[in-house]
């Protein structure tokens, strides 16, 4: 699968994987790479690379009411539409 980065994004998945296998100093790896120390010492401890989700891991009670009811709208506009033949 293709990964995609936003704007701001330094490393990808293969540069993380090649600093946290690497024996060089995090001095030496962050000037080679043009890198800060502690996003070197970061990738360096971690024992994945992959992106994590920035999504919410559940929806707020606000936003699940908000969609409930814009669906009931929809499908009330719906049914009126098919009852009266409207369209």
């Amino acid at each position: 699968m293709k990964q995609t980065y936003h704007a701001n994004a330094t490393t990808n998945v293969r540069l993380r994987s090649i600093i946290n296998q690497s024996n060089l100093t995090n001095f030496e790896l962050s000037r080679q790479y043009d890198l800060s120390e502690n996003t070197i010492s970061k990738w360096k401890n971690r024992d994945y690379f992959e992106d994590k989700s920035s999504r919410p891991k559940t929806l707020k009670m606000n936003t699940f009411f908000i969609l409930t009811c814009k669906f009931i709208k929809t499908m009330y506009i719906r049914k009126v539409i098919l009852i009266f033949n409207l369209f």
